[in-house]
């Protein structure tokens, strides 16, 4: 009799220590912001900005990329460099415009590294529109 309550126990605990060790948010996740501008003089010459370049970041982190309000673009497309190697699950290409910055959200488990992305932007400029492409990183220690 001693040894079925023992088991009995033992399974009424199982679900319990497995409830217990799932991770939770951190209660000091974070959003980090990346502010973008381009300026455009002319065909061909344009100026982009991206800052901070390389965002160092924690786990669980989200990234907003903030257009800025007097920049001669109006959207902003944020996607990876290399498919598949990104550290969230919210799926790219991620939009925003000056009123509403892109966002990626729902980091993966784990996502310590290096992950370099792509910022596209067309920079407008009177009759002159010129696409732009630049690759900073985002890195999750």
């Amino acid at each position: 009799m001693y040894s079925r309550s023992v088991a009995l126990a033992s399974l009424l605990l199982v679900p319990l220590a497995f409830v217990s060790t799932r991770s939770t948010p951190r209660s000091d996740q974070a959003t980090a912001r990346v502010e973008i501008n381009a300026k455009c003089a002319g065909p061909n010459n344009t100026a982009v900005t991206v800052s901070p370049w390389n965002l160092t970041i924690a786990q669980d982190d989200d990234v907003e990329w903030v257009l800025d309000g007097n920049a001669d673009t109006e959207e902003v497309s944020i996607t990876p460099k290399q498919r598949g190697k990104w550290p969230y699950a919210s799926q790219p290409p991620y939009k925003g415009g000056k009123a509403n910055p892109a966002r990626a959200d729902k980091m993966k488990r784990n996502a310590k590294g290096r992950y370099s992305y792509n910022v596209t932007l067309v920079c407008t400029n009177g009759n002159t529109a010129d696409t732009v492409t630049v690759d900073p990183d985002i890195i999750i220690d």
